[in-house]
């Protein structure tokens, strides 16, 4: 009897490891809390994690292969790593170098965010902490505090973040209080062809569509008016795979929805 169980156990332990879909990809040698995720306009998703000791930033590609060691500026003590932010390529300004702003902290609520590049070229200083992003109807803003924190400082910034609608993991505050509405794409998946409606609003004749991968690129740029209320797209062109769509006005931006292009 007891044999019979241990066999049963055994059975159903070897059965349920082979359903598993959960398979390990790659170990980082940092904490889960500092392991992080951006979206490069021109790179796509990358795993990164500041590396406080060897005052780097390691940045690895989505297969876990590396791609940029950038070396960091250290903190002059009293100061230490207060953290990392704002990753990205083509928000601060048009080179497509590497951006970041490091916070460096002082004990009790002394901040230093200093934004610089890949060439280690300090672009933006200030005596505060990294404040916070925000979208507003796809213009990026920086907000900043005061050093006494009784007033706010609002910066224009020149660029943008890649698919930000997508659900890009960008950690910015989104003022999008966009009139413009997207219904679901039909049939989806589909194999030849697929209907987009869309619907202009408050005013908007025109407008545009975007079709993003997985990674966040533009793959595909449609501009549409209110002569229509639909697209439809030949996804012959498009690799197997999903992909995600919007409509920006002069409204705002639509969320996202999902296309499944199936071969």
């Amino acid at each position: 009897m007891k044999k019979t169980i241990i066999s049963t156990v055994v059975i159903l332990f070897i059965t349920m490891t082979a359903k598993s879909q959960i398979t390990l990809e790659n170990k980082y040698p940092v904490a889960p809390n500092g392991l992080k995720l951006c979206n490069l306009t021109n790179g796509g998703y990358k795993y990164y994690w500041l590396d406080q000791a060897n005052n780097q930033i390691k940045m690895y590609n989505s297969n876990h292969s590396v791609f940029k060691t950038i070396n960091v500026t250290p903190p002059t003590p009293p100061f230490t790593y207060g953290g990392l932010k704002y990753i990205s390529d083509n928000l601060f300004n048009s080179d497509n170098l590497v951006e970041f702003m490091i916070v460096y902290y002082q004990s009790p609520s002394t901040y230093q965010a200093k934004l610089y590049n890949e060439s280690n070229s300090l672009l933006f200083s200030s005596n505060t902490n990294a404040g916070e992003l925000l979208n507003i109807s796809g213009s990026y803003k920086l907000k900043l505090p005061s050093i006494n924190s009784d007033s706010t400082y609002i910066y224009s910034l020149t660029g943008s973040l890649p698919c930000d609608a997508c659900g890009g993991p960008t950690s910015i505050v989104k003022n999008n209080p966009t009139t413009t509405t997207m219904p679901n794409a039909y049939p989806n998946p589909t194999s030849t062809q697929i209907t987009i409606p869309y619907t202009l609003t408050n005013n908007d004749t025109k407008g545009k569509i975007n079709i993003y991968d997985i990674n966040g690129k533009i793959v595909k740029e449609y501009n549409v008016d209110n002569s229509f209320d639909n697209l439809m797209l030949d996804t012959q062109e498009f690799s197997a795979g999903t992909y995600y769509y919007n409509l920006t006005t002069s409204s705002g931006v639509s969320d996202a929805k999902k296309i499944i292009v199936i071969k």
